[in-house]
């Protein structure tokens, strides 16, 4: 997603763009985190989207210091088997 600032003239914090899935507008302002569409879709605070299914996957390594970033990962995506 392209992120414009919403007032060119004013705050560049506040900013705005279409969804990349599904072209409805979502806005951002100061001080907010990631972007949530309802069509399922997630954006980080730039505008970059990230995985779809973020939420429901999450890595066991940011809870757990005992594992590591990529063995969280294998584990959240399945491939432990």
């Amino acid at each position: 997603m392209r992120l414009r600032p919403i007032d060119p003239d004013g705050d560049h914090a506040n900013v705005h763009g279409e969804c990349d899935k599904c072209s409805t507008t979502l806005y951002r302002y100061r001080g907010q985190g990631d972007i949530f569409c309802d069509c399922g879709a997630i954006y980080n605070s730039f505008g970059q989207r990230l995985r779809d299914d973020l939420l429901t996957r999450p890595n066991p390594s940011e809870m757990d210091e005992d594992i590591d970033d990529l063995t969280g990962y294998e584990i959240a995506m399945g491939y432990d088997n």
